[in-house]
């Protein structure tokens, strides 16, 4: 049976990006997110039987936290784990959120859309994390990092900070390939970057878009939201929903006491 390297995350972490990232190194050059998708599956959305019977190695995606009955776990090799800060998950998440939310966000007022998101941040400042989410079985934000980060486990680990893959993709890719035992050369990697970044993924985005190519970003969003902006990548960036002052307060209150061990600010 397939060995098993999970990219895991708590969503809204840089789980796709890594994975073009990947995809990138590991073919010539991906065109679409239909070969991600196929490449580099969900677990939650596109893995087939070719990923978990073939004779070679599988690189699937998950956002489900670790613990001692996880599926497949007898055929795990590895994991690359990856963390982004609170904060700007919640930010993401908020806007992932308006992504998905159709009619009302294009007819919504001023005063409604906050309440949408007052509404979405106070939900997740309860929970530790979305609620949805946690009932899917990706346990709170803090729940799900220390899963993957701090339980012994009965394989390899590379954990990653999404703020250092922002800073060095270079360098965090190289990472990740030495840990995978990827006999890439330097230029393979650089190359891997540059076809991986962010402005080429939204550019991919956009295209499948217009064309309602199926895949990683056409199908779960409603030509309503797409037509007032709404995006998977870099959708904080394009149309934010942001979060006030007295917010990051009661967010960063709530995640303290994991903020403090893993030295987020």
């Amino acid at each position: 049976m397939t060995q098993i390297v999970w990219i895991a995350s708590y969503p809204r972490s840089g789980n796709t990006w890594l994975r073009f990232l990947l995809g990138n190194l590991l073919l010539d050059k991906v065109e679409s997110s239909a070969q991600i998708a196929s490449m580099l599956p969900d677990i939650h959305r596109f893995v087939t039987g070719r990923h978990l019977l073939g004779p070679e190695r599988s690189f699937i995606k998950t956002h489900w936290a670790w613990r001692a009955d996880f599926p497949l776990r007898e055929n795990t090799q590895a994991v690359v784990y990856l963390l982004r800060h609170p904060l700007d998950v919640v930010k993401s998440a908020l806007n992932y959120a308006g992504r998905g939310a159709g009619d009302f966000m294009r007819d919504a007022g001023p005063a409604e859309l906050d309440r949408f998101a007052r509404n979405f941040v106070a939900e997740f400042a309860n929970y530790g994390g979305n609620g949805g989410w946690y009932r899917q079985g990706f346990g709170t934000w803090a729940e799900n990092v220390a899963s993957w980060t701090e339980t012994a486990l009965p394989f390899r680990r590379h954990v990653l900070r999404y703020e250092a893959l922002r800073a060095d993709p270079t360098r965090a890719l190289a990472g990740i390939a030495q840990f995978l035992e990827l006999p890439v050369s330097p230029e393979r990697i650089a190359t891997a970057v540059e076809r991986s970044s962010l402005e080429r993924l939204g550019a991919i985005e956009e295209e499948e878009l217009r064309a309602e190519q199926p895949g990683l970003f056409y199908g779960r969003q409603s030509s309503k939201t797409r037509e007032q902006g709404f995006r998977f990548i870099g959708g904080e960036d394009r149309r934010p929903l942001e979060l006030t002052d007295d917010e990051r307060v009661r967010l960063r209150e709530r995640f303290a006491p994991a903020m403090a061990k893993l030295g987020y600010e």
